[in-house]
């Protein structure tokens, strides 16, 4: 299930960070909480898992801002409203509530020195696309996907780019992953499901991202935009778009569109 929310500026030319993607994250996270104090905490604290590995099915895009200027670390918004895309594996009988839920909402970016304030001015659900077995599809927020490797006798993180060898096998597994924790906690029947291929379309693009920026934990990101090609069961592919390719999506990564080939699409935010 996906919505696009419309802001508008409590004030003009308010100042974010580059890194506004932690503050995107509570702000969804408190929402949630609101409504549902113990979904909230689960959400948080335990959500979907396998293993010691924890899902919370939900990423989101990029803040599609129309005009903007730099100034130093920050984005000057220029324009009196911006978009926003969230994505979120949930039923279709939650629609209603997440509607509510958000039109109720102001989202805030503080990050101890600037002070930004939005007020959601619209949402909407977005229709699903026809899920396929192939599928091609474009980043709204850049796939992150990390191994680690042994470095100079040292165990060390490293950030995968999409011509890495191992790209794909993370990739697929951390799908199968998804699926197969979303079908036990519904319920249902899981069975064999693997993705059969991955291919890049044009070039991909780094993208740094520091979650917490300035305090103590403090996490550097290293991610990766592009625009591909996947083939596989659709189930699989269903919950990469409503969940997020990759990993920590939950903190804005990870989030598609489809790609039609000249790039206009009914959830297009880039």
């Amino acid at each position: 299930m996906r919505f696009r929310l419309t802001l508008i500026q409590n004030k003009e030319d308010q100042l974010i960070p580059f890194n506004y993607q932690y503050y995107i994250s509570c702000f969804i996270y408190k929402t949630l909480y609101s409504a549902n104090k113990d979904f909230g905490e689960w959400l948080h604290n335990e959500a979907y898992s396998w293993g010691v590995k924890k899902f919370k099915m939900f990423s989101f895009s990029r803040l599609n801002i129309p005009e903007f200027e730099t100034e130093g670390r920050y984005l000057k918004i220029k324009s009196p409203q911006l978009y926003l895309i969230i994505s979120m594996l949930i039923d279709d009988i939650a629609e209603n509530i997440v509607l509510g839920l958000f039109q109720k909402q102001q989202l805030t970016i503080y990050n101890g020195d600037e002070l930004a304030l939005f007020k959601i001015k619209f949402i909407e659900r977005l229709p699903d696309p026809p899920f396929k077995e192939t599928m091609q599809f474009k980043t709204l927020s850049p796939i992150l996907l990390k191994k680690k490797e042994i470095i100079d006798n040292e165990e060390k993180v490293v950030f995968l780019k999409p011509d890495d060898e191992d790209y794909f096998k993370y990739l697929k597994t951390n799908l199968e992953e998804k699926y197969i924790v979303y079908a036990q906690y519904n319920e249902t029947k899981v069975s064999e499901k693997t993705l059969d291929s991955f291919k890049l379309l044009d070039k991909y693009k780094p993208s740094l991202i520091t979650i917490k920026e300035g305090n103590k934990n403090e996490v550097n990101l290293k991610a990766y935009n592009m625009t591909f090609e996947i083939t596989g069961p659709t189930e699989l592919i269903r919950i990469g778009y409503e969940a997020g390719f990759g990993i920590n999506n939950s903190l804005g990564f990870g989030c598609v569109k489809v790609f039609n080939g000249n790039n206009k699409q009914i959830d297009d935010t880039s």
